[in-house]
């Protein structure tokens, strides 16, 4: 079986000793690609140059919400340049967090918006960090005239309704390591009656490993296990799964194999 990691932070400093090894680690894995999310100006150069390195790793630019603060006129500018450049493959990863009292949210709300912006400009996929304010993103979403977007709902953790709100905008709901919780009933019943055509899956490496493993740090070989904890909940076979999935991921990157 093949895979396909649709979130990772490899440029992260917690991968500077080793990253070669943690690819081969994905590699052995049957991780076929993976998609490099940015989260600041400072990680734009480090994921071109890790993706320059490693093909299978496919470069994303964004400003993540927590890093929405500190972002001058300078940045956007640049931002604009990488997305016209053609060498990104989404727009990623963007949003909103209430979780940053210092980011305030009238600040996060207009990174997010040029964000939004530049995708359909350059028409690139958006990749969405959500935390709460699911609600409040689909209404801006709605002030913008396209209905289905291009887009990955990121590390999924609102309800199966709002699941299915982002589904008829044009999402993918991904999930993360915490579906591999046995205590996730709102998580699960999200991936038992969201169709399997508009469910994608990641690690979110270094963050969120699947449960059970020992291990601090997650990577994209583990990605393997979020696909089986979606295979085990919507009872059906983990190649089936598996093979949607990586079908999935690979139309949304455009991604030909």
């Amino acid at each position: 079986m093949i895979f396909f990691d649709t979130h990772v932070h490899l440029e992260q400093l917690v991968f500077a000793d080793d990253l070669p090894a943690v690819i081969k680690r994905a590699k052995t894995a049957g991780i076929r690609f993976m998609a490099n999310a940015a989260t600041n100006p400072d990680s734009w150069e480090k994921i071109l140059a890790i993706s320059a390195r490693f093909p299978a790793i496919l470069p994303c630019v964004g400003i993540h919400p927590m890093d929405t603060r500190d972002i001058s006129e300078t940045d956007l500018s640049q931002l604009e340049q990488l997305a016209e450049s053609g060498r990104f493959r989404a727009i990623s990863e963007i949003g909103l967090d209430p979780h940053y009292p210092d980011c305030p949210l009238e600040i996060q709300e207009k990174i997010f918006r040029f964000q939004l912006d530049l995708a359909l400009r350059h028409n690139l996929p958006i990749c969405l960090h959500i935390r709460k304010l699911h609600t409040r993103v689909l209404a801006i979403l709605d002030e913008y005239p396209l209905k289905h977007w291009r887009g990955i709902a990121h590390c999924f953790s609102g309800s199966t309704e709002l699941a299915r709100e982002f589904v008829h905008r044009g999402f993918l709901i991904s999930i993360a390591g915490p579906a591999t919780n046995a205590n996730a009933s709102r998580l699960q019943r999200t991936i038992r009656e969201i169709p399997l055509k508009n469910l994608v899956i990641e690690t979110d490496s270094p963050d969120l490993p699947p449960r059970d493993l020992q291990t601090s740090r997650n990577e994209p070989a583990f990605v393997s296990y979020i696909a089986g904890a979606v295979a085990r909940i919507r009872n059906e076979p983990l190649v089936t799964v598996a093979e949607q999935l990586f079908e999935n991921s690979c139309h949304f990157f455009g991604v030909h194999v």
